[in-house]
């Protein structure tokens, strides 16, 4: 066991803290940033760019996913490890000392590119590190990290922006990742791949990552600008929706004629299953992000919650999600077969019902009903969170589980930050058009749509129409979520019954895994 006294059974469990630094770092930074965003939106007066927040760190994270995957496998696990760190470090640090949105944005890019070798990385690097017997101990570990982060990060989001600065949601990560750095260079213990480094830079696949790169920014962008900045219509949106088409098709004609080392292998999606849960999670990353952002502006806007108060009424949510996802990766691990369907579609149907129940939220809603919802919402993204990428593990030969995993998590956070540019876009345009009706430009009190603390001075008739308007903004988003979620819960229907043994040929077990974002 870990910790038992052994020389080696010590080094696993350093090893172990290793990763789980990285793991705390990646989830506390998506869920510390909630609880700030509606005070950094009006430092900057910018609260129709606050969906950029979550958009800029899921695309880089989303588009170098596949990068890190094979870099590790050419150039080594623990310098890739490295970089990524570093990178997403002088994004944070970045973070913290914006002085405008745009710089903001810029940096949360920067540091998504980090950002988004944690996951990959840390699977494959428990793949290699750990032996058969103490696989779920290291699972284990990383969901206890994952579910602690995931719980506390909209708490310190909270204090720090009530009594100290949102800077510090940011700052945070700084002597984090320095330790995580120290352990893994003095600690971490890992092979290095043969070969000089001009073979290593001629295994690349550079033009597969550019493809990719491409078609998530050319994809986004007209997501987020259409019927806001641009009409729907217009020539540039309808521009960069066909670039998108066609870098996604040069992205998969690349990778099957040309190649050496694909990214994503084609042939994983001949069965019906892998094709399943792609899709599957795409909708569920959808579905699952834009909560995270919006209910703490509802309830801050709305309510008068302090950041600090909203990230304690987030935990509804957010503990359950964490409960689930250990109960569904524990039962799918040891029993397989149905369980894999049964979580992921029963998850998504409980998520839709409790969707539909969050669009009776209101300025006078019973806290018994806000509390009831979040907790069926968090109870079924939370099964099907992880079970997606156990099923895909499943689902393909022992040699392709890394690269289904990735590909699960890359379908997640692309689906999450489609869904937040979509829902961003339907909640500004249904609150700028309410907001035309209550609010004239004659009116002597500015742009307040862009300052949640504007809003909230505003005389208590004008306040009450623009708290009205915000609610009716906030259950379009919701009316959107609804089929979406649905659709989810049909499409994973088509996990075919899997063996917990599946896909782990020449005696590899399945790893309780948490899929995390």
């Amino acid at each position: 066991m870990l910790g038992s006294g052994s020389r080696t059974d010590n080094l696993y469990a350093l090893n172990a803290i290793s990763l789980a630094l990285a793991v705390f770092l990646g989830s506390l930074d998506q869920t510390i940033v909630a609880t700030a965003i509606p005070r950094i939106a009006s430092d900057f007066s910018a609260l129709d760019q606050v969906a950029w927040i979550g958009i800029a760190y899921m695309l880089t994270s989303t588009a170098s996913q596949p990068l890190y995957g094979r870099f590790s496998d050419i150039f080594g696990r623990k310098p890739v490890f490295l970089a990524a760190t570093v990178i997403f470090l002088a994004g944070s640090l970045g973070c913290g000392a914006a002085n405008s949105m745009v710089m903001l944005i810029i940096m949360r890019a920067i540091a998504g590119m980090g950002g988004g070798g944690f996951v990959p990385l840390v699977m494959i690097i428990i793949i290699d590190i750990a032996p058969l017997r103490q696989r779920g101990q290291y699972a284990g570990i990383v969901g206890a990290v994952f579910a602690f982060s995931s719980v506390i990060g909209p708490l310190l989001g909270g204090v720090f922006t009530d009594h100290a600065t949102w800077r510090w949601a940011f700052y945070i990560n700084l002597p984090i990742g320095f330790v995580t750095i120290l352990v893994t260079v003095f600690l971490l213990k890992l092979k290095s791949p043969t070969g000089s480094v001009r073979e290593k830079l001629g295994r690349v696949d550079y033009l597969g990552t550019l493809l990719v790169l491409g078609f998530c920014i050319t994809l986004l962008l007209p997501v987020n600008w259409g019927g806001a900045m641009y009409a729907w219509n217009s020539p540039l949106v309808i521009a960069l929706f066909c670039v998108a088409i066609a870098l996604l098709g040069g992205f998969l004609f690349v990778e099957y004629r040309f190649a050496k080392e694909p990214i994503v292998p084609l042939r994983l999606f001949r069965t019906r299953s892998v094709c399943a849960i792609c899709l599957g999670s795409l909708l569920f990353g959808w579905a699952f992000f834009s909560p995270i952002y919006y209910l703490p502006m509802f309830f801050q806007t709305v309510r008068g919650s302090s950041a600090t108060a909203s990230g304690l009424e987030l935990l509804p949510f957010v503990l359950p999600i964490s409960v689930m996802a250990v109960v569904s990766g524990t039962i799918t691990s040891r029993v397989g077969g149905w369980t894999y369907r049964a979580f992921l579609s029963g998850g998504l149907a409980l998520s839709t019902i409790a969707l539909g129940l969050i669009t009776l939220y209101g300025v006078e809603t019973q806290r018994a009903l806000e509390i009831c919802a979040m907790i069926m919402l968090g109870a079924g993204f939370g099964s099907a969170v992880q079970t997606s990428a156990l099923a895909g593990q499943a689902s393909v030969a022992s040699g392709d589980a890394a690269i289904i995993t990735a590909l699960n998590s890359f379908a997640q956070i692309i689906g999450g930050a489609i869904g937040l540019a979509v829902e961003g876009a339907v909640f500004n345009n249904k609150l700028s058009g309410a907001l035309s009706e209550h609010a004239p430009a004659s009116s002597p009190h500015g742009d307040t749509s862009q300052s949640v603390e504007a809003i909230r001075a505003l005389p208590p008739g004008e306040r009450d129409a623009y708290f009205n308007a915000f609610v009716n903004a906030f259950h379009m988003q919701y009316y959107v979520l609804i089929p979406v979620a649905g659709l989810a819960a049909l499409v994973y229907i088509l996990v075919k019954p899997l063996s917990r043994k599946q896909g782990g040929g020449e005696g590899r077990e399945e790893m309780v895994m948490i899929a995390l974002h």
